[in-house]
């Protein structure tokens, strides 16, 4: 009936009330379905709120959202909330969207945010390597990406983490293969290979 667009539409307003009202309504709208597919619904409507607003990011940690995020992360057993939070938490700190003057107002309500050392105090540096034992390349994705954002506080944790250190090299040599395979056949490698990068990165950082 067109209910869902509305919803949408409030979630990515400007009007912060809008956006909070928007969310309760959609979680309440999804009640009735399953407890993981509110939680889906749930984290994308948390992550609309959050994105780009330091304001709001400040208010979820005292709140002690990421905590609440760390249960959901370790509850999860398919992969598909761990790639939600991942992807939230990227979203949160990545600074990409920042970078001319204008937005120094932008940044210094950034800095007002501990988000870097709230992770690693809840233990996100070592929860994050998980997701990458995933067998989807969209959630290994995820992970890197979120990992090498994370790596100016995790980086010690990283060296000393066999398992990701294991990871990164089986990783590597998977999809060197995977590269050379697509060649033979004339198919295209870019994703292939902006994988290799990302990896790449992450391993000459933890040298």
């Amino acid at each position: 009936m067109g209910g869902l667009s509305l919803i949408l539409e409030g979630l990515n307003s400007s009007d912060v009330r809008l956006q909070e009202n928007s969310a309760f309504v959609l979680g309440s709208a999804v009640s009735r379905y399953t407890r993981d597919w509110v939680h889906v619904c749930v984290l994308f409507a948390m992550a609309c709120l959050l994105r780009h607003f330091p304001y709001a990011q400040r208010h979820f940690l005292s709140n002690g959202g990421l905590q609440i995020l760390s249960e959901l992360f370790r509850a999860d057993v398919g992969g598909i909330l761990q790639t939600r939070i991942v992807t939230m938490l990227y979203d949160m700190i990545s600074l990409d969207h920042v970078q001319n003057p204008s937005h120094e107002e932008r940044l210094r309500q950034y800095s007002e945010v501990s988000l870097q050392d709230e992770l690693m105090e809840k233990g996100w540096c070592s929860l994050v390597p998980q997701l990458l034992q995933s067998t989807e390349h969209d959630y290994r994705e995820k992970a890197l990406r979120a990992l090498l954002a994370m790596a100016s506080v995790c980086l010690d944790q990283y060296r000393s983490d066999g398992s990701l250190l294991g990871s990164l090299h089986s990783l590597r040599l998977q999809y060197s293969e995977l590269i050379q395979s697509e060649m033979i056949l004339g198919e295209e490698t870019s994703y292939f290979t902006e994988m290799m990068e990302l990896i790449d990165t992450l391993q000459v950082k933890v040298k």
